[in-house]
């Protein structure tokens, strides 16, 4: 995989590159896009379901059809709203760049051992238990996990009890997702308050393309488990980074406290990239997470580059399910379920299993 600090410097990619992008020249077309069509949706309205995908992306088509999707595109923005976005994503990326608390220069040491050790297939049942049992949260999530599975199988009364009911594998994960909910909460408790079911969804989102991303590389045998997990954990971190920079703005009042979900959504979406890899890169993290976060929503991932592909599958899906996505995210889903060879019918089993760590993270974060 092409390094992530080959011709330009992470900080060029994601944050000049993106201001160039933003207030500079056109994009270029998505190479799988259809001519563009502003009024798709409303065509589309009254039309058969199945006709609507196949005329748009017909890729994805059996795909959408195997999940019971209806063809739907976002509501487009008015132009004061998209003025208004323009200025709240430059006031957050400005934020960002130019103040190490927006973006924190290191992880808390619980939290980076507690990936770290979700990360590794070779983590035996006493370390494990022996990580979690010095944390009260994670004690109480694992053993409430635990307990949920158990169903009439036992009393689970001790951590130990519960990593071999749940494998150390599961239960390393479980704990992974409260462990990192500090890298999806901001720190201060009035920025938590201004958004935090936001932030709560944010967080579940993550973890479920952790595990979901890791699942579908052991199922599909292709990429390394290990590294798709911290992936789908991370690729999308800039979207709770920039929530939080964004309620940041607004109790200094220099962002409007009622702001249209569409509007908010549409500065995540912008920030989110170069907003990632600044955090990853100030992190010290490896330089496949780098490059997997800054080029994740390219128009063409190389097939080589497995964990990406996995993830923007995963990620893809529970976008999906989340609210209507624009084309190009669509596109994207087609080339990487076109890569991994996966079936309508095996999507739709993942999109079943994702669902269901779902659950289960609510069920781990008390939420």
């Amino acid at each position: 995989m092409k390094s992530a600090a080959s011709a330009h410097t992470p900080s060029e990619r994601g944050i000049v590159g993106w201001f160039r992008r933003l207030f500079g020249s056109k994009a270029s077309p998505h190479p799988l896009a259809k001519p563009a069509n502003t009024n798709a949706a409303a065509e589309v309205a009254g039309a058969d379901v199945s006709d609507a995908w196949s005329e748009h992306t017909s890729g994805f088509a059996p795909h959408a059809r195997a999940l019971g999707l209806t063809f739907q595109l976002p509501e487009p923005l008015s132009d004061e709203q998209l003025a208004q976005v323009q200025q709240l994503v430059a006031a957050v990326m400005d934020t960002a760049s130019s103040s190490e608390d927006a973006v924190p220069s290191s992880l808390p040491s619980a939290a980076l051992r507690m990936l770290n050790l979700a990360a590794r297939s070779d983590v035996e049942v006493a370390e494990l238990a022996s990580a979690i049992n010095q944390d009260a949260a994670l004690t109480a999530a694992v053993l409430r996990v635990a307990s949920s599975a158990a169903q009439g199988a036992g009393e689970v009364n001790t951590v130990r009890d519960a990593v071999v009911r749940l494998g150390v594998a599961e239960s390393a994960r479980v704990a992974a997702a409260v462990a990192a909910k500090t890298l999806f909460s901001p720190r201060s408790k009035q920025a938590f308050m201004l958004f935090g079911a936001m932030f709560n969804e944010l967080n579940v989102a993550a973890m479920s393309a952790a595990g979901g991303t890791a699942y579908l590389a052991m199922e599909r045998s292709t990429g390394r488990s290990d590294l798709a997990y911290l992936g789908g954990m991370l690729h999308d971190v800039g979207r709770s980074l920039g929530l939080s920079v964004l309620a940041t703005l607004t109790l200094a009042d220099r962002a409007p406290r009622e702001l249209d979900q569409h509007v908010l959504q549409q500065v995540l979406e912008d920030v989110h990239v170069p907003l990632g890899t600044l955090a990853i890169e100030r992190w010290g993290l490896p330089s496949y997470l780098l490059e997997l976060c800054a080029s994740h929503h390219d128009a063409r991932v190389p097939e080589g580059a497995s964990e990406t592909h996995l993830v923007r599958v995963v990620s893809g899906l529970i976008l999906l399910r989340a609210r209507p996505q624009p084309l190009e995210r669509l596109y994207e889903l087609e080339q990487s379920l076109e890569v991994l060879h996966m079936t309508p019918l095996q999507t739709r089993a993942l999109d079943a299993e994702l669902r269901r760590r779902a659950t289960q993270v609510r069920l781990a974060l008390g939420s």
